[in-house]
């Protein structure tokens, strides 16, 4: 009897052990246990365009826009050729769109910074910088069987600094946040300060400075200002 009873308790958490082992995120997701799904997911150790991937569609499955928004556009970001997080970004973009304006999503953000965000603009850009990277290479290599190389590889080193510079230059913009709920943009870094505009829960903000617990950002091109960092979602 004594071996019965044993063998039922080990019987029963080896059992426990194995349904706790199956409840992945993607498990808990296809449960509709979002919120489940949202913690186990928040404490995976990696936080690579997968990862951001099913966050945001947790996030959508909870009506949370703005931080599906976000998480599929860095996702986007970190691997620009996966075409079901670009479909992800223009399905959440236009819900978005329909539920604030265009305009809150768009007008904080420049032309080139709109540009660069785009996976076909991302993949272009690190062709180029590539064949840029292998003619230098090139060049150096071809330089030394040359008798004058100290010019060459001056030259050499030059265009690849300059490229460096450029390609630093054009991955650096302002980075995007994304507004979790209503807020004021103050004048400064503090609830003391004027309040300039209500900025709408979605928006679309590019962050331009930080003091402390707020974070001055771009609302729209004549709309600077100041928001706590702990409404927005940024990366």
């Amino acid at each position: 009897m004594h071996f019965l009873k044993s063998f039922c308790v080990a019987s029963f958490l080896l059992l426990a052990l194995v349904v706790n082992a199956e409840e992945t995120p993607r498990s808990l997701y296809e449960q509709g246990r979002f919120d489940d799904a949202l913690g186990a997911l928040v404490d995976h150790p990696t936080k690579d365009a997968v990862w951001h991937y099913q966050l945001g569609l947790v996030y959508l499955k909870k009506n949370d826009l703005a931080s599906a928004l976000g998480h599929f556009e860095h996702s986007s970001k970190l691997n620009p050729l996966d075409f079901k997080t670009l479909e992800a970004v223009r399905n959440t973009y236009s819900a978005l769109t329909s539920a604030i304006g265009r305009d809150a999503l768009q007008e904080s953000s420049t032309f080139y910074e709109r540009a660069i965000e785009t996976a076909t603009f991302q993949v272009a850009l690190r062709i180029v910088v590539g064949i840029w990277i292998l003619s230098i290479v090139y060049f150096l290599f071809s330089a030394a069987r040359k008798k004058d190389t100290g010019f060459y590889r001056m030259v050499g080193v030059s265009l690849f600094l300059l490229v460096f510079s450029i390609f630093h230059w054009v991955m650096s913009p302002a980075p995007p946040g994304y507004v979790l709920k209503n807020v004021f943009l103050q004048s400064g870094p503090g609830e003391e300060f004027l309040e300039i505009v209500s900025i709408p829960v979605g928006a679309k903000v590019r962050i331009l400075d930080q003091n402390g617990k707020w974070l001055m950002v771009r609302f729209t091109r004549g709309a600077i200002g100041w928001v706590p960092a702990s409404s927005l979602l940024f990366f």
